[in-house]
């Protein structure tokens, strides 16, 4: 099965989440099934073994972008455990229809794109600020195909929400 994917960018904070929440709520709501990870994920679970307690310091996101590179380095391991969820969700029993990855690595964003003809997304709120570690401050290094501005507010968020729905979901419908 085709699943479109859409890689999501944004510094912390920026709403991220709350747009995905918000867009699968609206899909699903059509009969559309949404899924959301990223390739921190992986990260994030091996970094526990090392007594990661789950913080959002600048401290501990140096440490999980740390991580991250050295398993990018030896084996590749994030992009190649992603390549296999990827898999798993194209062939579960039910397979989802759109899936978010949250990625923040450029390199890491075209290989998505090459590989997998993913769409790629930023969302923005407020100024940004530098949080010592380059995969969250080089979050703009890229050419989004989508520019979500999460400055105005939920209910506006919530339109934007509404209109990648119509746009990129339930087009295929009518095609």
């Amino acid at each position: 099965m085709k699943i479109k994917i859409v890689i999501v960018n944004g510094r912390g904070a920026s709403g991220k989440t709350s747009f995905e929440t918000m867009v699968t709520k609206i899909a699903e709501a059509r009969g559309k099934h949404v899924k959301i990870t990223s390739t921190i994920d992986y990260v994030k679970m091996r970094a526990r073994i090392f007594g990661w307690d789950g913080g959002k310091t600048p401290e501990d996101r140096r440490f999980l972008s740390d991580l991250k590179d050295a398993l990018t380095r030896w084996k590749d391991v994030p992009y190649q455990n992603m390549k296999e969820r990827i898999e798993g969700y194209r062939n579960a029993e039910n397979p989802c229809d759109l899936l978010f990855i949250d990625c923040r690595e450029p390199e890491e964003i075209k290989r998505f794109v090459e590989d997998f003809n993913a769409l790629t997304m930023i969302v923005q709120r407020g100024e940004p600020i530098s949080l010592g570690n380059h995969a969250d401050d080089n979050v703009e290094n890229y050419q989004y195909d989508i520019v979500i501005d999460n400055n105005r507010g939920l209910d506006e968020l919530m339109q934007e929400a509404t209109i990648f729905v119509e746009t990129f979901i339930m087009e295929e419908e009518e095609e």
